[in-house]
């Protein structure tokens, strides 16, 4: 299994959402169920503490719930994750953290994956790796449950497909 993030990331006033993607990267089918386990990680390895709110993620809005989820390989499952950019309304980051990379269980899994942020390769999208993470404390971390891109696209239409096409997601 490998796990990747999008270049497409959403930032709305003092929120950053991110759409991870998992890979079945083996020659047999996988079933997930249900949401991952994710923490972020500062650029000298110490954890940002995140309570988890399994709801999805503003603007996106949308959390599939648990369903079974079969990846036949190379088939992709995705879900979504939020947090603050802010610790207050007045836009101050005093005690936030820079998130340098990320490490993910996916459902059903004992396996930890991880990977570090890097640059997008288009300058009109936001590394989410210089994006600070706040107030994770008390506003938590939003995931929602793991899905195929096709759920995704079917109940949130505002959504491009584009997002979901091979290649539009940093190793």
């Amino acid at each position: 299994m490998s796990f990747s993030y999008s270049e497409y990331v959403l930032l709305s006033s003092e929120q950053e959402n991110v759409i991870f993607r998992y890979t079945n990267t083996s020659n047999v089918t996988c079933i997930l169920y249900g949401y991952p386990g994710i923490e972020f990680y500062t650029a000298n390895g110490q954890p940002i503490i995140a309570k988890t709110d399994r709801t999805g993620g503003y603007p996106i809005a949308y959390d599939p719930g648990p369903n079974l989820v079969t990846l036949t390989p190379g088939a992709n499952a995705y879900f979504y994750t939020a947090w603050r950019t802010v610790s207050a309304s007045n836009g101050i980051t005093q005690g936030c953290a820079v998130p340098s990379s990320v490490k993910s269980y996916p459902p059903n899994s004992y396996t930890q994956l991880s990977l570090t942020f890097q640059h997008p390769t288009n300058d009109q999208l936001i590394w989410v790796g210089a994006t600070d993470i706040c107030n994770l404390s008390t506003n938590g971390l939003r995931v929602s449950a793991v899905a195929p891109g096709s759920v995704y696209l079917q109940n949130a239409p505002w959504m491009s497909p584009s997002v979901f096409a091979p290649g539009s997601f940093l190793p």
